[in-house]
């Protein structure tokens, strides 16, 4: 798999290489599909996505507990409090 960011060309060249395509090669792996799947990662804030010129890249999001400590830090800074970091 490559590393972040991707385009979807990326993803479906990846996949098109996995075991999943090895495993079923009478089926295809359509740019449409790894399209809308990877939109919805977007949608649901699991990947960002970047435009450099003509081209889209996808980056994976942080984790969920790394955003909701974060937004915690940020908060706490807003009301002019410190929040200490934890590990992990």
């Amino acid at each position: 798999m490559r590393l972040w960011p991707v385009t979807v060309l990326g993803v479906q060249t990846d996949l098109s290489s996995s075991a999943l395509t090895q495993a079923h090669p009478d089926r295809t792996i359509k740019t449409t599909v790894v399209r809308t799947t990877v939109e919805g990662l977007v949608a649901r804030s699991h990947a960002h996505r970047t435009k450099q010129g003509s081209s889209v890249f996808y980056t994976a999001a942080a984790p969920r507990l790394e955003r909701q400590r974060t937004g915690a830090r940020r908060r706490a800074a807003v009301r002019g409090r410190r929040v200490p970091r934890t590990p992990g």
